[in-house]
């Protein structure tokens, strides 16, 4: 289990629990969590906590994922001082989970 922030625009920030070891990202409504900007996809990002800590990989969406403002294919262990982006929506870890 890990929470994370999120923020679209000036809008406020949200919290997300996430109570499993994974949380799809994108717009399609089949993901865990659904955001719908023009610059998240279907299939956008995947949250993954493993034995060596939480990591984040971009689907193939043309806006990208970022962390730190690098570009990434697939990024972690993830801190709490990481700035990840999904599109146009920022991220933040609340804590970092403790791997599994």
């Amino acid at each position: 289990m890990f929470d994370f922030y999120y923020q679209q625009g000036s809008n406020r920030r949200k919290l997300y629990r996430v109570t499993g070891v994974s949380c799809s990202v994108g717009s399609a409504r089949s993901n865990d969590l659904v955001l719908s900007t023009r610059h998240i996809a279907k299939r956008h990002a995947q949250w993954r906590l493993t034995a060596n800590g939480l990591f984040i990989e971009d689907l193939g969406s043309a806006s990208g994922t970022w962390v730190n403002r690098e570009r990434i294919q697939k990024y972690g262990p993830l801190s709490e001082l990481d700035e990840i982006t999904i599109g146009d929506v920022s991220c933040w870890l609340d804590k970092a989970p403790s791997p599994l």
